[in-house]
């Protein structure tokens, strides 16, 4: 996953696990968002000096939900063709 780099603008920037929200949290249950988070890797060992390796295969592993408050949502005008929405 790439690291949010503050000298550049966000629209310049990607990563795999970001979201935008649209609107504040306020009329959700709780004053909340739920929010779940799933990791994939994959892993494989050797052995030095003595038999043994492989693939442990792909782990797979995802937390319960988490509230998240999300108390101010700011416009930014942009070009169109630098527009991300959210799914």
């Amino acid at each position: 996953m790439d690291t949010p780099n503050p000298s550049i603008p966000d629209h310049q920037q990607s990563t795999g696990c970001s979201y935008t929200y649209s609107r504040t949290s306020a009329r959700q249950p709780g004053e909340a968002f739920p929010l779940s988070a799933t990791i994939e890797w994959r892993a494989t060992w050797v052995a030095a000096g003595a038999p043994g390796g492989g693939d442990l295969g792909l782990v797979r592993r995802s937390s319960g939900p988490v509230p998240v408050r999300v108390g101010e949502v700011q416009a930014v005008n942009t070009p169109l063709d630098q527009r991300r929405f959210a799914p």
